[in-house]
């Protein structure tokens, strides 16, 4: 998911929202979101963490919480 309409204050207030905080906190911001950035959201790949190596917003957790991996690149991480 591209991210680059979102500022590095966006993303802080972001970390851990559901998806409908998130939509909203967009909205309060006067950030439009893309057709991707709202099925993202919508589909469960927004969950407040993104990906170090390609910078994808769509990661998943690991089983028992214990990492994460990028749904773009495959990235795996803890």
């Amino acid at each position: 998911m591209d991210n680059s309409n979102f500022t590095p204050e966006f993303l802080e207030k972001a970390k851990g929202k559901t998806a409908e905080e998130l939509i909203a906190l967009a909205q309060g911001e006067g950030i439009e979101l893309s057709d991707e950035q709202l099925k993202a959201i919508a589909g469960g790949g927004w969950n407040g963490h993104h990906c170090d190596r390609c910078g994808s917003w769509d990661v998943s957790f690991f089983v028992h919480g214990e990492g994460y991996r990028c749904n773009e690149c495959g990235y795996s991480w803890q």
